[in-house]
């Protein structure tokens, strides 16, 4: 096997490995995008002090 081939190898192997993180890390962006209105809203009701913060028009 000569040596560009394994280095053509490699990289494709270590583009792939980035390609999987880069997905994981999309769908874990979007699982705290859909659960972030959810929790924030719950920590808003939870605390009156930034219900007041936010109560001034």
């Amino acid at each position: 096997m000569s040596e560009e081939l394994e280095g053509d190898i490699n990289f494709n192997q270590k583009s792939r490995v980035g390609e999987t993180r880069l997905i994981a890390s999309v769908q874990e962006s979007r699982v705290k995008g859909h659960l972030y209105p959810y929790i924030s809203s719950l920590y808003f009701l939870a605390s009156p002090r930034l219900q007041k913060l936010f109560s001034i028009k």
